[in-house]
């Protein structure tokens, strides 16, 4: 049981893709526009960090 909690600080790619899959599932159900918009940038901060982060290991 307390292996699984080292494990939080690396989230694995399907952590990701269904929180991204879920955040997009609730912009849909709300369907607001100032909520779409604050998500999309929100998503974007989040992924291009995410790649910026990427690049910034490999180099």
């Amino acid at each position: 049981m307390e292996s699984n909690h080292q494990g939080k600080r690396d989230l694995p790619n399907w952590v990701l893709i269904s929180t991204f899959v879920l955040f997009c599932a609730i912009l849909w159900i709300w369907g607001d526009t100032f909520t779409a918009i604050v998500g999309t940038i929100f998503e974007g901060l989040v992924f291009m960090g995410y790649s910026d982060g990427k690049k910034a290991h490999s180099h």
